[in-house]
């Protein structure tokens, strides 16, 4: 399980079928409801983009280990404001790993993306991407596909 407040009244509109009467404080939630934008229908496919959390080499004393994150996060945001993916939340850490969600194209279409963020400067080699949907209840299942 994972916990996530709702802190805009857009992400609080787009989950409202799903934690309609949530309080402030972060609701305990699953994976499968921050992805849940539709009602109904068959489960569309996603891509998760797993990401080793190794800091970059030669940082300073006191720099932010991971600015790749950074770099992921950016780049993902121009792929989906000229409409190639949906990106339907932030990238977050989990286990060993920092996980990008993608979804609203074919798979062929969401690998390739995910393709794309594993060659970008100063993200970590051994980025692998999971294959799977909507609907499942929690990240890392589905079909592994290597990147890279």
């Amino acid at each position: 399980m994972r916990y996530r407040c709702l802190t805009s009244l857009e992400t609080a509109v787009a989950h409202r079928p799903i934690l309609t009467g949530c309080a402030a404080p972060p609701v305990k939630i699953l994976r499968s409801a921050v992805l849940a934008t539709k009602l109904g229908g068959m489960a569309d496919t996603v891509v998760e983009i797993h990401v080793p959390l190794t800091p970059n080499p030669g940082l300073q004393p006191g720099d932010y280990p991971f600015p790749w994150i950074d770099t992921v996060e950016e780049f993902l945001s121009e792929l989906e404001d000229d409409g190639t993916v949906e990106v339907p939340d932030d990238g977050e850490e989990f286990g060993d790993v920092y996980v990008f969600v993608i979804r609203g194209a074919g798979e062929a279409d969401l690998l390739a993306a995910a393709s794309r963020v594993a060659a970008l400067d100063d993200v970590p080699a051994g980025a692998f991407a999971m294959v799977t949907d909507d609907e499942a209840p929690e990240w890392g299942l589905g079909r592994r596909v290597p990147l890279g």
